[in-house]
């Protein structure tokens, strides 16, 4: 919220100052097409390493707060206990935890464990084309 009051400051002292609209529209669609171009990165990333996983039959146990940021889902496949890769809000649990027994897909490496439950399949899915598609977006108007 800081940084949108922030930044309507800026743009205020801007016009005021006499700066025309046309570089700071050009500003700003460079850094919405940079953030869309990262985001797609991120997204093309998680789907490949979630290309690499194998699928487990798991027990959903419990929502537990993260330890930097929101709730993750904690699961458990043969005694041991996976926390999901992305954070889930609480509301969410009504909707996609309410089975027990579900499918999920790991991948273990020497340093990190990466879990996937279906909520985390559907948002790479949908992330990935939408901010494709945004950052083609922002690139061909940019450019026009």
């Amino acid at each position: 919220m800081e940084v949108v009051i922030g930044l309507g400051c800026v743009i205020i002292l801007l016009i005021v100052l006499g700066v025309p609209l046309q570089p700071m529209i050009a500003l700003a669609l460079g850094v919405m097409g940079i953030i869309a171009i990262f985001c797609t990165l991120f997204f093309i990333v998680m789907l490949v390493i979630l290309l690499q996983t194998h699928k487990h039959n798991a027990k959903f146990i419990r929502l537990e707060e993260g330890k930097r940021i929101g709730f993750h889902a904690v699961y458990e496949v043969d005694g041991r206990e996976y926390h999901n890769t992305f954070p889930t809000d609480t509301f969410l649990e009504k909707l996609f935890y309410q089975k027990e027994e579900v499918t999920i897909r790991i991948r273990e490496t020497r340093h990190r464990v990466f879990v996937f439950d279906k909520l985390t399949q559907v948002i790479i899915g949908i992330g990935l084309p939408a901010f494709a598609v945004i950052a083609a977006l922002l690139a061909v108007g940019f450019w026009i």
